[in-house]
């Protein structure tokens, strides 16, 4: 996107109310302006810069309205903080669907340094732009990235994700997200083992198998429900996304890093 360009959108989100935003971004009217602002050769136009979230500060890339939203919201935060509340230096972490990268980035902040992150992107192309940006933020021995869909057992389409972290043994697995629009049930049927040996924080997409998901964790001893909120899970009310642990576990209110790195230095 040309400078141009970024004044002018940058201009509109500030000046614009929020209603008038999201009733002119679903405008068919609207559309030669969104193409001219966002897609002016026809291709999506992407974005990399710095992107400062609690007390990191990290180089993100994504289509241009992605990057804008991350910078100005940031994405996933209440998972982003229980994460960061959960894990420590050394240890290793789980990203099943990690689309550009954000939390993948934040989990390999967290581990570091000493850790790992294994992260899983099935769209090639997405994979390839996750690629670069582990690059750009010097993340190459931290972040191993599977650009391949995980599923209930590895195969010619899809991978275990036991099978890939037991390729790589080290440190015990702490955080466990799983977010693939869909698929999620099978990708925790095939970290099984990873949850009987090391019991992560698992946070994963409810929106189908919602039952099948809870009781597979049950049974491998998960104890204590909440939805993303911190909420206790009602069974038969299915949250969008769950927190499932063996015990409980506290979420750090917004600003709760920034706070402790302000203090600290």
């Amino acid at each position: 996107m040309t400078k141009a360009h970024y004044h002018l959108y940058a201009f509109l989100r500030r000046a614009l109310p929020p209603s008038v935003q999201e009733s002119l971004g679903g405008s068919r009217l609207m559309e030669p302006l969104r193409s001219y602002l966002l897609r002016p050769d026809g291709q999506t136009r992407m974005e990399m810069g710095e992107i400062a979230w609690e007390d990191l500060r990290f180089t993100f890339c994504a289509p241009y309205r992605k990057f804008q939203n991350a910078r100005e919201r940031g994405v996933e935060n209440t998972l982003c903080r229980l994460a960061r509340s959960v894990l420590r230096p050394g240890d290793t972490a789980v990203d099943v669907g990690a689309n550009y990268g954000f939390v993948t980035l934040v989990l390999a902040h967290s581990v570091s340094p000493g850790g790992r992150v294994f992260s899983f992107e099935i769209d090639r192309d997405i994979a390839a732009t996750l690629t670069g940006t582990i690059a750009a933020n010097g993340l190459e021995s931290v972040v191993h990235l599977t650009c391949r869909g995980a599923g209930p057992r590895s195969g010619q389409a899809l991978v275990a994700v036991d099978d890939v972290v037991e390729a790589a043994p080290g440190a015990p697995v702490r955080f466990l997200k799983i977010d693939t629009d869909g698929a999620d049930y099978g990708v925790l049927q095939g970290a099984t083992r990873l949850l009987d040996a090391f019991h992560p924080t698992v946070v994963i997409e409810m929106h189908e198998n919602p039952g099948a998901i809870y009781e597979l964790l049950r049974a491998h001893g998960y104890s204590w429900f909440a939805s993303i909120d911190g909420r206790p899970l009602e069974p038969g009310d299915w949250p969008a996304n769950l927190i499932a642990a063996t015990a409980p576990v506290a979420i750090p209110p917004k600003g709760a890093f920034l706070a402790r790195a302000t203090a600290a230095g």
